[in-house]
């Protein structure tokens, strides 16, 4: 019996020992390209934060960029050259800024030229606001059961002309009142996100956002099901508690670059899911080039 046991001790270690891979990090010569961060909503000018990606081993900090030539595209008709705004100039943070408000079923599209950098390019489609039917709150906790589910209906009425990107965030809003040192009284609003889960839905982890293509009911009106824990507050300091649906619809860089960064989180936190990258639409760069379209929905609790 003993020669068994050390028999299968050392397969084990010669399993392991095979298993292992020395991993070698190239870090040298790496270029570095610019990095973009926009959200183009709609009425809004388009906002863009320029700055140059880092080596893995460089600690330093953002270094923005305040001398690009970046050039903005409607439905592939040359708007203009965007304008550099100072915001801080003591780590010479910036953004660049158009002068038309974005407006929703166009086309955006961008061109950033920085000397001795990749040329970029990034293109985005603004897609109309989502249009909900049947919005309801179906049940919520109270003193008598705090430890029931609350459960939320509605329903996305689809637009079967465009392919659509949904994105669903749950959060409550609590109002608060104090009184200060002056003994002047005053509000404050705090705002949580909710881990929820849609019933019915292929992915069940619990997220504080979902993220839903049409591919399944497009252009038809779709029911959802949201199942979430709701708190039970007392005190007189509680003014007003709200349950606040935010309903976005996105373009395709918006889906797929914040969509994989959540699933990267699930897999850094699960060992046996690969990390995956970020799915960015920068070509020559990294960063993200995207649409956010959203309503808010709101329920009073109390």
């Amino acid at each position: 019996m003993k020669k068994i046991y050390t028999y299968i001790i050392t397969l084990t270690i010669i399993i392991f020992i095979s298993c292992e891979k020395d991993i070698i990090l190239k870090i040298d010569n790496v270029e570095i390209k610019q990095v973009i961060n926009c959200y183009i909503n709609e009425n809004t000018r388009i906002q863009i934060y320029i700055s140059k990606s880092k080596a893995i081993d460089d600690n330093s900090s953002i270094e923005f960029i305040s001398n690009a030539t970046v050039q903005l595209y409607e439905d592939g008709v040359f708007i203009e050259n965007m304008q550099y705004i100072l915001e801080n100039p003591s780590n010479n943070l910036g953004f660049y800024l158009s002068n038309y408000e974005a407006k929703a079923n166009h086309t955006y599209k961008i061109i950033s030229t920085v000397e001795n950098m990749k040329t970029i390019e990034a293109t985005e489609f603004l897609p109309p606001k989502v249009t909900i039917s049947n919005y309801r709150l179906i049940q919520y906790p109270d003193t008598i059961d705090r430890n029931r589910k609350g459960i939320l209906k509605f329903n996305i009425e689809d637009d079967g002309n465009i392919d659509n990107f949904y994105v669903i965030d749950l959060y409550e809003s609590i109002k608060t009142s104090s009184i200060d040192s002056l003994g002047d009284s005053i509000s404050q609003i705090n705002n949580s996100g909710s881990y929820f889960k849609i019933i019915d839905f292929s992915e069940n982890e619990s997220y504080d956002r979902r993220f839903i293509d049409d591919k399944k009911f497009n252009g038809t009106s779709k029911e959802f099901t949201i199942e979430f824990n709701g708190n039970v507050f007392n005190g007189s300091n509680i003014l007003e508690q709200k349950i606040v649906l935010r309903i976005s619809n996105v373009g395709k860089g918006y889906f797929d670059y914040f969509y994989s960064l959540q699933k990267n989180r699930g897999g850094v936190s699960n060992n046996n899911k690969e990390p995956i990258s970020a799915i960015s639409n920068i070509n020559g760069g990294y960063g993200h080039f995207s649409s956010d379209n959203f309503k808010t929905y709101s329920i009073k609790i109390q």
